[in-house]
This record gives structure tokens, C-alpha cells and sequence, in this order.
């Protein structure tokens, strides 16, 4: 409501002017506040993508590595006697070491290639350990190069490697920065307020200006939820794999002792099973994806990750009890994806080498490229001359056998073209059979002439 003061020109320009101001000021404060809070969620996401860097590049370059190495000394000294305890080592030598140590080869490219940091280094964080691979051979160097290309792309990576926002980072290459579908202007874009000399305009455009601020507030709100929500499941994913570090590690020291004591071979069996089963976790998890393309948990994460969650020294005794015994592990679901997180989680990652996680999406049949051998026209215009020729050639030469197969020729060539042209199977069929009867003549013909 207008008071009486300001319907006073000189008072009311001033009132006016005063009101102006501090609208601007608090929306400048507000806007602050919002930055603030955005950036201290982007300090918390580089830290946390290159703590997740480090933990699994040392699972894979350290741990993994070392807890192979225990299981082959085991198995040199005792080897397993059952046929199930054969087959579960036989399968894991033969379809995980592999992979696993390929994998190791690519965590250390990454590590040499200095990614840490960098929008590469937070791909392989959040996605696969084995995405290299996708890109080209590790062994070329490559790879790291063609990764960076493809995560400049992704503004899930933009966020988490991108640079740090006060450095104007984070952003997608030619744009603003996208968080969870929001695409927030650069930082600064809320620059100084110039004030305009008359006071009702001043005031007007304060109101602009306050209108302006409060939606990029909005938007940099909505985006700290969803930077709070990347955050907390980077958090999930880098406790759970580090409980399952813990445990391989416990695992592996505990068959080392036991080899050094000659314990016996139950013990060593039991040991031994263990770290395998912890390895199996372990390498399943590397390969997980965190985030879909809308910047969400992935399913494929959050089964992985309760299944791990499940998956303690207490709740894998009934599973390794059964493989120490002799006993078969199958499942009880066509794939193992269908297998709920729960009692049943150790045996998920313990099937992993023997069955399908997933239904393989059908492959596109290929289609075998025909060559194609018909005759044109101007091929066989060619030969019907070319045995015309011939003809006459062999009858002023007494040169029966040239004349015998020009006259073959002469006959078969044109049919060859007819029955390729309309592309009937019997008629082709028929003219090859003709043209084979009139070369078995023609030879005949040839010996009584």
C-alpha cells in the first residue's frame, strides 16, 4: 500500500530507490547462497569420483592380483580332489584370470595415462573398469584418448570430471552444465545490477532482476538434489566395494598363513573358496555402470551393489559348506539377474562364471553376399561371335574339335543367358543339364569322326 510519504515526488523517488536496492542485494545473497551450495556438491563429487579412482584401480592392480597369486601357490601344494571343487577352479582359471588380468593391464594404462581427475578418469569411475577396452587395445594408448572424446559427451562425467565449477568446469563442451536434465547457466551469468537513473524505472527493473535470480535459484536448487543423489549413491558404491576389499584381502592373508602352517586340506579348501567367491564379487562389481544417461542409478547398480551388501563371511558358510561337500550350485531362475538380493546373493556371484546374468539379445543373422555369375548380354554377345568364328575357322582348316566346341558353345551360351535372365530354377537346372549332354556328345562325336 502507497503511504502518504510517497506520494511526496522527492520521498517516494527515495522510498523507491531505498526498495530497489535491497531487492537487489537479497537477490544477490540468495544466488550466492544457491553457488555456494552448488559448489560445495561439486567439491564433494570430484572428491569422491577420485576416491572411487583410487579404490578401484587398487583392486584392481593390488588386491585381485595378489589374491590370484595365493590361490595358484594353493593349488601347487593342494590340489582340489573333488570333481565339483575341480570344475569351480578349472572354470575360474579358465574364464575369469583372464579377464580379471586384463583388467588389471587397463587399470594400469589408466594410471600411467594420468586420467585421474579428468573426465576419463571419472568414466572408468563410474562405469566399467573395462570401458577401455570398448575403445581399442589397451596396449596402444589409444584408448584413453578415444574414452576422453566419449565422456566430454556425458554430463554425468561433465559433472564428476568436468572441472571444478569456480574454474567455469563441469560444463558440456559449447553449452551450460546439465544436472539431472536441468541445464544451469554459468555461474557468473547473474552479474552486476546497473541502476537506471530514474526511480520507477529502477524499481521495475530491481523486480526484473529479482524475477530473473529466483528461477536460477530454482534451478540450482533442483540441481543440488540431484548432485546430492549422484553423490550418495558414489558413496553406496565405494563402501560396498571396499567391504568386499576387506574381505578378499582377510581372505587371502588368511590361505597364505595356512599354507605356511601346512594346514589341512579342508581348511585350505574352505580358504580357498572363500577368496574366490570374494574375487567373483569384486570383478562384478568393477564392471558395473552407476548412472544412466538421465543421471539416475542404474538398476544393474543397485541389484549389484544389495547382492554384495548380502554377501558376508557369515552368509557364504551354507554356500561353501555345499561346494566343500561335493554339491552342485545351480540356479533355480533361467538367469541370474532373476536371482533377489537376500540369502541367495553369494551363490549369485558365485554362478557368475557358469551362467547367464542376462537373456544375449539375439544376434542379426548374416547374410551371405552372393556373388553374382549370370551372364550379361554383352558377354554373351561375345562368345556366340567368338564360336561363330570358330566355326568358320574349322571347317576350311579340317580342325573338327574346334568346330565341335564352337558349335557347343554356339548353342549352350545363349540358353546360359536366357536362363539366368529369367531366373527359374528348373529352366537353369535344365539348360546345365544340356549343356553338360552336349559336351558328352560333342566327345562323342569326336572319337567315331
Amino acid at each position: 500500500m502507497m503511504s502518504f510519504f510517497d506520494s511526496v515526488p522527492i520521498v517516494g523517488s527515495y522510498r523507491k530507490s531505498n526498495r530497489a536496492e535491497e531487492m537487489v542485494a537479497d537477490a544477490k545473497r540468495r544466488h550466492r547462497r544457491s553457488n555456494r551450495k552448488l559448489i560445495e556438491a561439486n567439491t564433494q563429487s570430484h572428491e569422491l569420483v577420485e576416491q572411487l579412482f583410487d579404490l578401484k584401480t587398487l583392486s584392481a592392480i593390488e588386491t585381485i592380483p595378489n589374491s590370484i597369486e595365493a590361490l595358484e601357490k594353493c593349488q601347487k601344494v593342494n590340489s582340489s580332489e573333488t570333481k565339483v571343487s575341480k570344475d569351480v577352479v578349472n572354470s575360474f582359471k579358465t574364464l575369469s584370470v583372464p579377464k580379471l588380468k586384463a583388467q588389471t593391464i587397463t587399470a594400469n594404462e589408466a594410471l600411467t595415462a594420468g586420467v585421474k581427475g579428468t573426465a576419463s578418469g571419472a568414466a572408468l569411475s563410474l562405469g566399467s573398469l573395462g570401458a577401455v577396452s570398448a575403445y581399442g587395445a589397451a596396449s596402444t594408448g589409444t584408448s584413453i584418448a578415444a574414452l576422453s572424446g566419449a565422456a566430454a559427451q556425458n554430463a554425468t562425467i561433465a559433472w564428476f570430471g568436468g572441472g571444478a565449477l569456480t574454474a567455469g568446469g563441469a560444463g558440456m563442451a559449447g553449452g551450460a552444465m546439465v544436472l539431472g536434465g536441468i541445464a544451469l547457466a554459468p555461474l557468473a551469468i547473474i552479474g552486476a545490477f546497473k541502476y537506471a537513473s530514474h526511480a520507477e524505472k529502477k524499481l521495475t527493473e530491481a523486480q526484473s532482476y529479482r524475477n530473473q535470480v529466483n528461477e536460477a535459484v530454482e534451478k540450482i536448487d533442483a540441481a543440488i538434489q540431484v548432485a546430492s543423489a549422484l553423490n550418495s549413491h558414489v558413496i553406496l558404491f565405494q563402501e560396498t566395494l571396499e567391504k568386499m576389499r576387506s574381505y578378499l584381502v582377510t581372505a587371502t592373508n588368511t590361505l597364505t598363513t595356512l599354507l605356511q602352517n601346512n594346514s589341512d586340506k579342508d581348511e585350505l579348501d574352505r580358504a580357498k573358496f572363500t577368496l574366490i567367491l570374494f574375487i567373483k564379487a569384486i570383478k562384478r562389481l568393477l564392471a558395473v555402470n552407476l548412472f544412466t544417461a538421465n543421471q539416475e542409478p542404474t538398476d544393474e547398480s543397485k541389484r549389484i551393489i544389495s547382492h554384495a551388501q548380502h554377501t558376508t563371511n557369515e552368509t557364504i558358510k551354507p554356500l561353501i559348506k555345499k561346494v566343500i561337500s561335493d554339491q552342485i550350485i545351480e540356479p533355480q531362475v533361467h538367469y541370474l539377474k532373476d536371482i533377489k538380493p537376500g540369502t541367495e546373493s553369494p551363490s549369485f556371484f558365485w554362478m557368475l562364471d557358469s551362467y547367464e546374468e542376462y537373456k544375449k539379445a539375439p544376434q542379426p543373422k548374416k547374410v551371405k553376399q552372393q556373388t553374382d555369375t549370370r551372364l550379361t548380354f554383352k558377354d554373351t554377345l561375345f562368345w556366340v561371335v567368338l564360336s561363330f568364328i570358330g566355326i568358320m575357322i574349322s571347317i576350311p582348316a579340317d580342325l573338327p574339335s574346334l568346330g565341335l566346341i564352337s558349335l557347343v558353345l554356339l548353342i549352350n551360351i545363349p540358353l546360359t543367358w536366357l536362363a539366368g535372365l529369367i531366373n527359374i530354377k528348373f529352366f537353369s537346372n535344365l539348360v546345365g543339364l544340356f549343356f553338360l549332354f552336349s559336351i558328352g556328345l560333342g566327345i562323342y562325336l569326336y572319337t567315331i569322326i
